[in-house]
């Protein structure tokens, strides 16, 4: 699912996130902070930048300029006014470590590395029946979020589905638990990568998860 940054005319701080579902993922947050020390963002009647999630690790950079959204085809000094503009973008993002990894007409795609280190904690715990098979994911410091991870031995679709508090499930399977906890974690906003913790469940026949 792709995330738009629409023109809002507004840049959440990091003490201004609060994870939710379908919350802006942190690779597009981090971009948008770096693109705010350049100029605004576009809002209505203001020049500026807006952005759209490719994938968790890409972020397309859109441009626009003197009320448009596109770049002028024709050549003139309109188009000129939005090739510099479009250079800058590009010349502040590869400038704070950000690389682009192509340009085309108003959009610069860039990559947003991952940390090597864990950048949020879940911790996963068995519930219900041991022939249930589902694990309970918790994200340490935001109580009140999190999700379910069913284990489904054998299925073509993939072994594990998740679903967040809400109920919600993720329109895919995965193959392993650690990649349905990571898309859990970016559905919700936080930052990856992630660490999981295992939790023993005293009331549990088992407690491996």
């Amino acid at each position: 699912m792709q995330t738009v940054e629409q023109p809002t005319g507004t840049v959440e701080t990091a003490e201004e996130f609060r994870p939710a579902p379908g919350a802006t993922p942190w690779h597009v947050r981090a971009v948008a902070r770096v693109m705010s020390g350049l100029c605004p963002p576009a809002a209505s009647g203001r020049d500026g930048w807006w952005l759209v999630e490719e994938g968790r690790d890409a972020v397309a950079v859109h441009r626009a300029a003197g009320g448009e959204f596109q770049r002028p085809e024709a050549p003139g000094a309109e188009q000129q006014r939005w090739d510099e503009a479009l250079r800058a973008d590009r010349a502040h993002l590869a400038a704070h470590g950000i690389p682009v990894l192509f340009a085309e007409g108003d959009r610069t795609v860039v990559h947003v590395p991952a940390p090597d280190r864990p950048q949020s904690t879940a911790t996963a715990r068995r519930v219900g029946p041991p022939t249930a098979l589902t694990t309970r994911i918790d994200f340490e410091g935001f109580p009140g979020i999190g999700g379910m991870l069913r284990y489904h031995p054998g299925d073509p679709l993939g072994a594990y589905e998740v679903a967040d508090h809400l109920g919600q499930a993720a329109p895919e399977r995965f193959t392993e638990a650690a990649e349905a906890v990571a898309a859990l974690t970016h559905h919700y906003g936080l930052p990856l990568p992630v660490r999981v913790i295992p939790r023993s469940n005293p009331h549990h026949a088992t407690n491996r998860t």
